[in-house]
């Protein structure tokens, strides 16, 4: 209980720095509703509520929610929090989004609200599919439409860490809210999640712009106070037993160490917008960039303390290695691609009574241009198998190893598994009511 009271104490103090530091009006940025709604998250009182909010958002994971049918009790609990459902609409009218992350004049930023916004998207998620249990697919919609707006004003941090993280969250999002739109005939329901990403231009990530503002914030940090570099470069090192910047710069004094290190930052920062740029071209183009700056980076990594005369030791230092971090975000990009295709198709079904064959059948005669694969610049993969929607996106193929990364949606496959993970949880529950099981799985009073 004192764990849970910290917790809620954090939320309430991360909300006070909202305050102060965001808008004129801060009721018109939205980080303050969504600090609000995660205080407003309901704190189990007793160990059967604390069993139920891990029933609904673990056991509930991958599952239809006619697994509820095991405790329905723990959908009634979520599906009383209003509270929380109002702070996230209210979150959702408003166009800025800004969390208090400086800590002018250091570089590094205040992350802080990442792991409260992790924790609200989680119970979000099981509100909705509580929501879907009460056959409420429209509310249902609604709440995913709230978390989806929540994952896109991340990208207002403007910094690489809150977005790895909205595109992790997204992608559990995708894992509930694909099977949802393949279970619901409610064509308004499906309206209600396309009309958020209506509302979010193309690219949802603006990666390029993260690492502008990175190179920006470590540059004016740098030339802040040459007299204290060395102590800031000791700092940017921590524990690494190389450092070629502190042992160059300890080599020359006053105005030649101060005109040293305006040349490295000047390169750097030049490197930074260069890298910046090509993420923001196409893929095929800006991919060959992004490679060749990354393989001069791991050079100098690996020449540790025997830097070639005249690199800069910033690369090393500050440059990230950046292909496999912009594969990531492409497809981010990919997968919400795959998200306005789904919505559109379910529209469709609603109207029509099946899936649509195609793409072209799908936006014959409308205006929106067909959704498209990030990585090949070509259209959407989609074709029906066994009657129902197969999406893929073209990965690279170290994405494509693995269960890791989600580019493939196959809707025959999702429902299938996720029958199989019902019947599974149903035979687990029997076992342990009959007593021939140890109980990994809260049973309903009375079993």
């Amino acid at each position: 209980m004192v764990r849970r009271g910290i917790f809620h104490l954090v939320i309430w103090m991360l909300l006070g720095v909202c305050v102060r530091g965001a808008s004129r009006d801060c009721f018109e940025n939205a980080a303050y509703h969504y600090l609000k709604a995660a205080a407003l998250v309901p704190n189990p009182r007793t160990a059967e509520q604390f069993d139920m909010l891990m029933f609904a958002r673990t056991e509930m994971r991958d599952l239809p929610p006619q697994g509820f049918n095991a405790w329905p009790e723990a959908a009634r609990w979520l599906l009383r929090q209003d509270a929380v459902l109002e702070a996230l609409a209210r979150a959702t009218r408003c166009k800025r989004c800004v969390f208090d992350i400086s800590r002018e004049p250091s570089p590094t930023l205040r992350l802080d609200h990442l792991g409260v916004m992790r924790r609200l998207i989680h119970y979000g998620m099981a509100v909705s599919k509580a929501y879907e249990y009460a056959q409420n697919p429209r509310t249902a919609a609604e709440i995913y439409g709230y978390l989806l707006r929540l994952i896109f004003d991340l990208d207002q941090d403007r910094n690489l860490n809150s977005a790895l993280v909205a595109v992790d969250e997204l992608q559990l999002i995708m894992d509930e809210l694909v099977p949802f739109l393949e279970r619901t005939d409610d064509a308004d329901a499906a309206l209600r999640v396309m009309r958020v990403l209506r509302t979010k231009s193309r690219p949802a990530f603006h990666l390029g712009e993260y690492l502008r503002e990175e190179s920006r914030r470590f540059s004016r940090w740098l030339l802040m106070d040459p007299d204290a570099a060395v102590e800031k470069l000791n700092r940017l090192y921590g524990q690494q037993e190389h450092r070629p910047a502190v042992d160059r710069l300890l080599a020359v004094e006053g105005a030649e160490r101060e005109e040293l290190l305006r040349r490295w930052v000047m390169d750097y920062e030049s490197r930074m917008i260069r890298l910046a740029d090509a993420v923001e071209r196409p893929y095929l183009k800006g991919i060959s960039i992004v490679r060749t700056m990354d393989r001069h980076r791991e050079t100098l990594v690996r020449a540790g303390g025997s830097l070639p005369a005249g690199a800069n030791p910033l690369v090393p230092l500050l440059q990230p290695s950046m292909e496999r971090v912009y594969q990531r975000m492409l497809l981010a990009e990919g997968q919400i691609e795959a998200l306005r295709l789904l919505c559109a198709a379910s529209i469709y079904r609603s109207g029509k009574g099946r899936w649509p064959l195609s793409t072209a059948e799908l936006y014959q005669g409308k205006e929106q241009r067909v959704p498209r694969d990030p990585f090949s610049g070509q259209e959407l993969y989609y074709r029906l198998v066994r009657s129902r929607p197969r999406i893929v996106i073209r990965v690279p193929r170290w994405m494509a190893r693995g269960e890791m990364f989600h580019y493939i949606f196959d809707l025959s496959e999702i429902r299938e598994r996720q029958q199989r993970n019902l019947e599974s949880l149903v035979k687990r529950i029997r076992l342990t009511a009959a007593g021939q099981a140890t109980p990994n799985v809260p049973v309903p009073a009375g079993r």
